[in-house]
């Protein structure tokens, strides 16, 4: 059964390195400025608060953008900050000075944010922020937006379904299906499946009670499953085999096994909170239910969704946490709507759940498109390599387990 967070719709920054903050954020500053036309604004109020820090002297500064600005008004705005840092007697050098500054250009739904992490010699890091009024291209989107999720039944049984996978290519298609006791190896055509082989996995230690588990394509030797304590793989032979093996091996947070890994509790349901590799530098987060990554320009924006109903938007260098009314389960979808990828997220509808699809405005998110509602529990969901997803859900007129194949269509 999917456990469901509290419902609280607020959002703060927090540092990807909380025990080297010694100060808490800056005060959110409003600055009535047209963007793209006049950065003299944003640039003076960022560059009074880093004055302000720093005092008078020599800083060496880095910038970075993880908004939808274009290079030319990066460039622009970089150069408007340090001519107002010169103004004030704050010098930007090249690298191993006293002081350091690290510039993030960022957004949310309703404006452009710049945000200043300032770090004086050993002493503590100090985030700065000020918000850019402006509404970037993704906040026109909403939730009446033409978008729609549209789900395609792949298989259906009276076992607990912990995941489906569809393998890519093969005439004809082949479908696996992991249950508690098996992985079982389909073959047919549009829909109509014939099971060809059964896997048996084997392990020692009793499952835990809310057991979870998925399955990930593999070039190499066609597929790996996960569950906890227990790792199985193909064998490449005639017949085809598995493998199967108790380890604490970290499972794959994305779609591809080169994705960023995370360790699951073996007797419980949630992932550990550690990672590896890291999301940038940081590889230890709180515990969490699912993860999912956003690609974007230069950068993946990661999506977790922790047990103490918390989200995590993290980019390697910004931990944003928020309040959101979602499930503990969430997928990354390849559109081509909007930003090209969004979130869909599971959260309780009635007697039953829905999914529905969040456009990811970097640091805030923001419904498009209607809901999906499904008669009982979802109880499975997990990203796949082609940019779809697989959702589980148990029926409750019938009882049995259907597992589903989710995609995102565009109606412009």
């Amino acid at each position: 059964m999917a456990v469901y967070n509290s419902q609280h719709p607020y959002m703060f920054l927090r540092s990807s390195k909380p025990r080297m903050l010694g100060v808490a954020l800056g005060l959110l500053l409003m600055v009535p400025a047209a963007l793209g036309a006049d950065w003299g604004a944003p640039a003076r109020a960022l560059a009074e608060k880093i004055a302000a820090v720093t005092g008078p002297g020599a800083v060496a500064m880095e910038v970075t953008n993880r908004s939808s600005l274009k290079p030319a008004q990066v460039e622009q705005a970089r150069g408007a900050l340090v001519s107002e840092m010169g103004a004030l007697g704050v010098q930007v050098v090249e690298s191993g000075q006293a002081a350091t500054v690290r510039v993030t250009f960022s957004e949310n739904a309703q404006s452009y944010l710049w945000i200043a992490q300032v770090r004086q010699g050993t002493g503590d890091e100090k985030a700065l922020m000020v918000a850019v009024p402006g509404a970037p291209p993704g906040g026109s989107f909403g939730p009446s937006s033409p978008l729609s999720i549209h789900r395609t039944l792949l298989w259906s049984q009276d076992a607990p379904i912990l995941d489906a996978t569809l393998l890519p290519g093969g005439n004809p298609e082949h479908l696996l299906v992991l249950d508690p006791g098996k992985v079982t190896l389909f073959s047919g055509q549009g829909g109509q499946w014939r099971q060809e082989q059964a896997f048996p996995i084997a392990h020692t230690r009793p499952w835990p009670r809310d057991l979870r588990g998925r399955i990930v394509f593999n070039r190499e030797h066609l597929f790996d499953v996960y569950l906890p304590g227990v790792v199985c793989e193909a064998v490449l032979s005639s017949p085809l085999s598995m493998a199967c093996h108790e380890a604490d091996d970290p499972w794959p947070l994305g779609a591809g096994p080169s994705s960023v890994r995370a360790f699951f509790s073996p007797a419980r349901n949630f992932f550990t909170g550690v990672v590896a590799p890291g999301i940038g530098k940081q590889n230890t987060f709180p515990p969490f239910y699912s993860a999912a990554g956003l690609p974007r320009n230069g950068y993946e924006l990661w999506v977790l969704t922790a047990v103490d109903g918390s989200v995590h938007l993290v980019d390697g260098i910004n931990d944003v946490v928020t309040k959101v009314p979602w499930g503990s389960d969430i997928a990354a979808l390849k559109s081509g709507c909007g930003s090209g990828w969004q979130i869909l997220a599971s959260a309780k509808s009635g007697e039953g759940d829905s999914l529905r699809a969040y456009e990811m405005l970097d640091r805030e998110p923001a419904p498009v498109g209607a809901a999906t509602d499904f008669n009982g529990p979802v109880t499975a969901l997990w990203s796949k390599n082609d940019g779809t997803a697989v959702v589980v859900g148990q029926n409750p007129d019938t009882g049995k387990y259907e597992a589903y194949s989710l995609d995102i269509g565009c109606h412009q």
